[in-house]
């Protein structure tokens, strides 16, 4: 662990005390089978914010898949090619996707919200090109897309949690992070000069808005803590997940040899990289894309060995 921005000495000190306070998940009982696969392996589990269902998608991204908690049951909302990358939850009944349509012999892109009951909602018109994916500001109610030349917005649909300001939003376009005012000033600047050796992956925001998490292609995980502006390389570890009070992350760490994963684990990091906590030493298939419960008591994570998505349950 690195810390690559200065800090004065008695901050950093009263952050380390207040660590210490800050109780250490722990594997609660045995790791469980919870969805199997049927005719696709499964992948990508996200937790809905009530922690009542999951999302999830199969191999290549196609299609988009819920699991229901009180029933037990998987239902198929869509089938279509690369929908369920980066396809993210607004509410307990609602997904937010980038679509993909072929035109002749071209695919075009539009930010679409994907109802449970499979009714889809277009929330801007199919263009050439949607490198990145659409995100979701802290109170749901602006989301945030691009084309291959500036940062958009656009109205979800969906009131304010409070009547207070919108809080910023942030978007990875290639190797810079972007940070998004609020829906009443929407210009985008560069979050930070750092100029990253590879494109930002898999960038995630804290329940608190507090700390992003993303990935450096071909390079480590980061974590930055917005309130002091202090940046942390956790090392190699993949798909980080925070924890409900933002001071943990689920990740994966993996292996390969040269042209499919070998090995993978989950762990939970603290924030600054101090804890690194291994929780399926005793799991025997590879391990991957972990997502913590909105509730923190609940991990759930895919093998591609099996093609199914299991549950950890987990103490504080």
């Amino acid at each position: 662990m690195r810390i690559l921005k200065s800090a004065f000495i008695l901050g950093l000190c009263l952050m380390t005390g207040a660590s210490s306070l800050t109780a250490q998940p722990k594997v609660s009982g045995e790791i469980s089978l919870l969805v199997s696969p049927k005719s696709t392996p499964f992948m990508r589990a996200q937790w809905s914010p009530s922690a009542s269902q999951l999302l999830f998608t199969s191999m290549n991204h196609k299609g988009i898949y819920t699991y229901s908690f009180s029933s037990s049951t998987v239902e198929q909302l869509s089938n279509d090619q690369s929908v369920g990358f980066g396809a993210t939850w607004i509410d307990d009944s609602s997904i937010l996707v980038r679509h993909t349509k072929m035109e002749g012999v071209f695919n075009k892109n539009a930010v679409a919200i994907i109802q449970t009951d499979g009714n889809m909602d277009l929330k801007t018109p199919y263009i050439n090109s949607m490198p990145s994916v659409p995100m979701l500001s802290l109170s749901k109610q602006t989301i945030y897309y691009s084309d291959r030349q500036e940062l958009k917005v656009t109205d979800s649909g969906f009131a304010k949690k409070s009547s207070g300001p919108d809080k910023p939003g942030y978007m990875a376009i290639g190797n810079k992070l972007y940070q998004i005012g609020s829906t009443t000033s929407n210009t985008p600047t560069i979050l930070s000069n750092d100029n990253y050796d590879g494109d930002i992956l898999n960038l995630t925001v804290s329940a608190d808005g507090n700390r992003l998490a993303f990935e450096v292609l071909g390079g480590s995980l980061f974590v930055i803590d917005l309130p002091t502006g202090n940046k942390y390389d956790l090392g190699s570890y993949n798909r980080p997940s925070f924890s409900p009070d933002g001071n943990y992350l689920a990740v994966m760490k993996a292996s390969d040899n040269g042209y499919q994963i070998t090995e993978s684990e989950v762990f939970a990091l603290k924030f600054d990289g101090s804890e690194a906590i291994e929780l399926t030493n005793s799991f025997s298939p590879v391990a991957m894309n972990p997502a913590w419960s909105p509730k923190g008591d609940q991990i759930v994570f895919d093998s591609p060995d099996t093609g199914a998505i299991y549950l950890i349950p987990i103490k504080n």
